[in-house]
C-alpha cells in the first residue's frame, strides 16, 4: 500500500467520525457508571442476606442452593467487578469483564424462565424493599440494568474492534 493510500485511508475514517464526540471518555463513563451499578446491586444483594428474610431459604431452580447463599455469593462477584471497573475504566478488559459478567446473568434469567419459576427476581436484593417499589417493578428496573450492561458493553467492543470511524483518534488517547 503506497504512502498516499494510507493517508487518504486515515483522511477517509477521520471524515467519518462523528465530530465532538470523545469515544475514549464516553467509555470510561460507560464503565466508572457500570461499576457503580454493579457495586449497588452487590451491596444490596449483600445486605438482602445479612438481613435473613425467609425467601432467602427457598431454594434455586438453576444452581439448586439456597437463594440467600445464591444472592450472597453472586453480591460479593458484583462488588469484586465493581472494584474493578471503578479502578480500571479505560481498559478494554473492563468492557470484557462487563459483557461476560451480563451475559451470565441474562443466561441465568433465561434459565429461569425456561424452567417456568414462578417467583420475582431477587436480583435488586433489599433495594426494592428500600425504593418502596413492587416486586414487579423491580424485576423490570433489574432487566433495563441489564439491557444496559449488555448492549453497552456489546456497543463499545465491537466499535473497538470492528468500526473504525468509532474508534478514538489516536491523538484524543
Amino acid at each position: 500500500m503506497s504512502e498516499t493510500t494510507k493517508m487518504n485511508d486515515i483522511a477517509h475514517h477521520a471524515a467519518d467520525r462523528p465530530q465532538g464526540v470523545d469515544w475514549v471518555r464516553l467509555q470510561s463513563w460507560f464503565v466508572v457508571s457500570c461499576g457503580l451499578i454493579f457495586l449497588l446491586v452487590g451491596l444490596a444483594k449483600i445486605a438482602s442476606f445479612v438481613d435473613g428474610a425467609d425467601v432467602l431459604k427457598a431454594i434455586d431452580p438453576i444452581f439448586k442452593v439456597q437463594i440467600g447463599s445464591l444472592l450472597l455469593s453472586v453480591g460479593l462477584m458484583e462488588c469484586a467487578v465493581a472494584s474493578f471497573c471503578l479502578k480500571n475504566r479505560h481498559g478494554s478488559g473492563s468492557l470484557g469483564l462487563i459483557a461476560w459478567v451480563a451475559l451470565l446473568l441474562f443466561v441465568y434469567r433465561v434459565g429461569v424462565a425456561v424452567v417456568g419459576w414462578e417467583r420475582p427476581c431477587s436480583c435488586l436484593g433489599s433495594l426494592t424493599r428500600v425504593l418502596g417499589s413492587s416486586e414487579g417493578t423491580g424485576n423490570r428496573i433489574a432487566l433495563g440494568l441489564l439491557a444496559y450492561l449488555l448492549s453497552g458493553s456489546c456497543l463499545f467492543i465491537y466499535a473497538k474492534r470492528h468500526a473504525p470511524s468509532l474508534k478514538p483518534n489516536r491523538n484524543e488517547e
